[in-house]
């Protein structure tokens, strides 16, 4: 059975889905940056050092971006570790 990336982060196994690329820095950062008109995203993108697609993800829907990192706020846990023994 392979060993997932993500895992089921609450005890009740409530899925969250993927971990948040950004953080809650980046996503103000972005959503102030946007309210600019004069900058574009490819901009946005190099000055945060996320990709377009993040960056369009959170202009296209900030409440499922801010609903993201209060799910994973306080559950976020690394990866799963695999050890390989010699």
């Amino acid at each position: 059975m392979p060993i997932l990336p993500y895992y089921f982060a609450l005890c009740d196994r409530n899925y969250l889905g993927r971990q948040p690329s950004f953080t809650r820095d980046e996503l103000n950062k972005v959503r102030a940056m946007l309210g600019q008109q004069t900058v574009s995203i490819a901009q946005i993108a190099k000055e945060t050092g996320l990709t377009r697609q993040t960056v369009y993800r959170i202009k296209d829907d900030p409440a499922g971006a801010e609903a993201a990192l209060v799910a994973w706020g306080s559950e976020v846990r690394p990866p799963l570790a695999i050890s390989r023994k010699t």
